[in-house]
């Protein structure tokens, strides 16, 4: 099986080179800064277009409409499965998606406002329901905030797929890949991961 993984486009999804695959899986942060209705419209338009067969979509910090309006985001992401704190299984890969980060995580990066982003309670019970067993792990949040690199060591998924990686390793035979395409600045730094499970 063929795995695809894009993050953080911030809306230049269209610039974007998607190769083929059996499966897509997106970090987060397909929105502009801005984080508009238009935004998860204009991603959610450019997914129904690509030929892959699964398609999954974990939110980032920039999707600030889809954190205020949920549920309507999530109905209006029809061409692919919104995980949050959700396990899907595609022909027997176990894959789990948690779209949410620590408020200094945002602050970090000079937001005033950004999405799925709360107290370290909260986010550390939400990533405390994180399953064992599991093939691959989707956070927007990469390792070093918040303890989440001690929860992805206790459950030890084969893959932690994340955005904004500092480049650090932080697992032994755990794989992790940073698939941040643009940064803060908008400036391309990566390219689409591809990989055979």
């Amino acid at each position: 099986m063929r795995i695809v993984f894009i993050g953080c486009t911030n809306g230049k999804d269209d610039l974007l080179a998607v190769p083929d695959g059996d499966v897509l899986i997106c970090t987060g942060d397909f929105s502009s800064s801005f984080g508009m209705r238009y935004d998860l419209d204009r991603f959610n338009a450019l997914l129904g277009r690509l030929p892959h067969k699964h398609k999954f979509v974990v939110f980032g910090d920039y999707e600030l409409w889809c954190d205020d309006h949920e549920e309507e985001a999530i109905s209006r992401m029809f061409n692919a499965k919104v995980l949050i704190d959700e396990t899907v299984e595609v022909d027997g890969i176990k894959i789990h998606g948690t779209p949410w980060s620590p408020w200094s995580f945002g602050r970090k990066h000079g937001f005033i406002k950004f999405a799925f982003c709360d107290d370290d309670n909260f986010i550390q019970y939400r990533w405390a329901h994180i399953p064992e067993g599991l093939d691959i792990l989707v956070t927007h949040c990469p390792p070093g905030w918040c303890g989440l690199e001690e929860i992805v060591a206790k459950v030890r998924p084969k893959v932690h797929a994340f955005s904004h990686g500092d480049g650090k390793q932080y697992y032994a035979r755990i794989k992790q890949i940073n698939v941040e395409q643009y940064d803060r600045r908008e400036k391309q730094i990566g390219k689409p991961v591809v990989m055979d499970i």
